[in-house]
C-alpha cells in the first residue's frame, strides 16, 4: 500500500496525459465561428488568419503555413469542414460561402491581403 501511495500522483499524471492525448488526436474539435459575411477575405481574417497568419505564413509545426505549400481545392474544403489535429472543423461555414473560403485559400488569395 504504502508503494501505491508513493507511484499515485505519477499514474495520475500519466493517465491525464494519455487521455488528453487520445483527445487531440480523435476528438473531434467544432468551431464556434458564424461568419457574418459572404467575403472569404473577412472570413480569412476573422476565422483562419488566427493561426495560419494575416498573410498564410504560419506559425511553425502546429499551425502551417499556407502561403508555400500546394493544396488542392478539396484538400481545402475537408480540412475546414472536418478539421485537423489542432485545427476545429468550421461546421457553420455552408455552401457558397464554403466555395468562395475554398477558393480564396487554395488559390492563396490570402498573400495579396492588406497588411
Amino acid at each position: 500500500m504504502q508503494q501505491l501511495r508513493k507511484w499515485l500522483p505519477f499514474l495520475i499524471i500519466l493517465v491525464i496525459i494519455a487521455f488528453s492525448t487520445i483527445y487531440l488526436i480523435f476528438g473531434q474539435q467544432r468551431s464556434a465561428y458564424f461568419p457574418k459575411t459572404d467575403d472569404p477575405a473577412v472570413i480569412y481574417g476573422e476565422a483562419c488568419s488566427g493561426c495560419h497568419g494575416k498573410n498564410g505564413e504560419g506559425e511553425g509545426l502546429i499551425y502551417p503555413a499556407l502561403d508555400e505549400e500546394e493544396f488542392t481545392a478539396k484538400e481545402v474544403r475537408q480540412k475546414i469542414t472536418e478539421g485537423a489535429l489542432f485545427m476545429p472543423a468550421f461546421t457553420h461555414i455552408h455552401k457558397d460561402t464554403l466555395d468562395s473560403l475554398v477558393n480564396y485559400v487554395s488559390e492563396k488569395k490570402f498573400k495579396t491581403a492588406v497588411k
